[in-house]
């Protein structure tokens, strides 16, 4: 009894991870993005360096020197996007065995206890590349900011994204940066149009306005105004709920039934296990949910194939026109 405690709690700790994950990847993302813009740039200078007949070796070797370290800041967060994908891909094989009625407790036990150890090698392996890439971008930052033709391309805002101060290396724990605080901008309305677009790649969630206000009192030093809560909490990539659609399905109703009903951890799972694979329900749907009653609701329209009956909001489905072959 004991151990299935300990794998219920355990399970809910991998969960929040790969919740987590997602925030991460992000901020990797958000990393690889300006090196490898600076890259772009670099190489460019490299090729005019190359055809100018006023350049000296030594000055074109420095140059080549400071890609080098670029190319390697980009390895390395690709190294660190690589090894959360490998946690991902461990945590989902995990979730699909426990719906196995066979999987032993002693089993999930065991490999539970080896992804926390693959999470703790991810954790120790991150803090070193990230060191190591604050160090390198310094250089990289230093050089642009001193040489005249590549000064124009220095951003402060892009490059705080390599600040180590702005980095947490624990996946577990990994949370936004705090942006500064601003006035809130009390101007909105509730918004009760689920809008999923193919053509902006974006899953518009709805929100009322004592939504948005409760993020902003919650958490003053995260979001500066309205704008900041919608764009982050209710506008998202479309392929969060399309890559996994099973995982995405687990994800967003155990979401609804243990954050937003409070119920708990077995009852969110068991309900989570039991629409995982139901897949005309759209994932997407279900984030924009507010209650487990509202899922109900659901379902029952999409088994009737009423969805226009919906009541709780409106939904929209933008598809991308055909190809023509």
């Amino acid at each position: 009894m004991n151990d299935m405690y300990l794998n219920v709690s355990s399970f809910n700790d991998l969960f929040k991870i790969l919740k987590n994950k997602n925030s991460y990847v992000d901020n990797a993302d958000s990393r690889l993005e300006v090196a490898q813009k600076r890259q772009k740039q670099l190489t460019t200078y490299i090729e005019q360096l190359k055809s100018s007949n006023m350049t000296n070796k030594e000055s074109l070797m420095n140059t080549e020197d400071v890609l080098k370290i670029l190319n390697s800041i980009i390895d390395n967060l690709n190294i660190t996007k690589e090894g959360l994908e490998v946690i991902e891909k461990n945590i989902l094989r995990l979730i699909a065995k426990k719906e196995d009625l066979s999987y032993a407790d002693s089993d999930l036990s065991e490999d539970i206890n080896k992804i926390k150890k693959d999470i703790d090698s991810f954790d120790e392996l991150s803090t070193k590349l990230n060191q190591d890439i604050y160090d390198k971008y310094s250089i990289v930052k230093n050089f642009f900011a001193n040489t005249p033709a590549l000064s124009m391309y220095s951003d402060p805002s892009e490059d705080a994204a390599f600040e180590l101060s702005n980095q947490n290396n624990n996946i577990a724990d990994f949370s936004a940066s705090a942006l500064n605080n601003s006035s809130i901008n009390l101007d909105i309305e509730d918004n009760l149009v689920l809008r999923i677009s193919e053509r902006d790649n974006k899953v518009y969630l709805p929100y009322t306005k004592a939504e948005v206000l409760k993020y902003l009192e919650t958490y003053p030093k995260v979001f500066k105004d309205s704008s900041s809560v919608i764009n982050r909490e209710f506008i998202m990539d479309l392929t969060f709920y399309t890559r996994h659609t099973f995982l995405a399905r687990f994800r967003e109703v155990f979401s609804l039934i243990r954050n937003r009903e409070m119920k708990s951890f077995a009852d969110a799972l068991k309900r989570a296990f039991d629409l995982m694979f139901k897949y005309e329900l759209n994932p997407a749907l279900v984030a924009g949910l507010k209650s487990e009653a509202q899922l109900d609701s659901l379902l029952e329209c999409l088994e009737k194939n009423t969805l226009d009956e919906f009541k709780p909001f409106k939904i929209i489905f933008e598809i991308n026109p055909a190809k023509r072959h």
